[in-house]
């Protein structure tokens, strides 16, 4: 990940969880994804990064344009995108995560 990066689109078709994603989460980056995504059932879409649908470059393009038209609220989006981060892909959260589904007490 570049240093001062604001924005992180990622336009895989296929990647499940990319990895881009979650350190643009973890750097304050505004992350645009496909509906197709899973890490898009990490966010909502407006609040902590925005979700376009798959194959609609027009879409994607508005969504860009948006955080461009709108760089000054983007700063609650980026503090969002924080703390999504922390809640699920920390690895204190990951673990407490992973420990709950092996039903395993800490």
């Amino acid at each position: 990940m570049v240093t001062g990066t604001n924005v992180v689109v990622c336009t895989s078709l296929m990647e499940c969880l990319p990895t881009t994603a979650i350190e643009g989460f973890m750097h304050k980056c505004v992350v645009i994804v496909p509906d197709t995504a899973g890490i898009s059932d990490y966010i909502e879409n407006g609040k902590n990064g925005f979700i376009y649908k798959c194959n609609n470059k027009e879409a994607l393009a508005e969504s860009i344009k948006y955080v461009i038209d709108n760089r000054e609220a983007m700063a609650e989006v980026k503090e969002e995108a924080r703390k999504t981060y922390e809640r699920f892909f920390q690895y204190d959260s990951l673990r407490k995560a992973f420990l709950k589904e092996l039903s395993i007490k800490e």
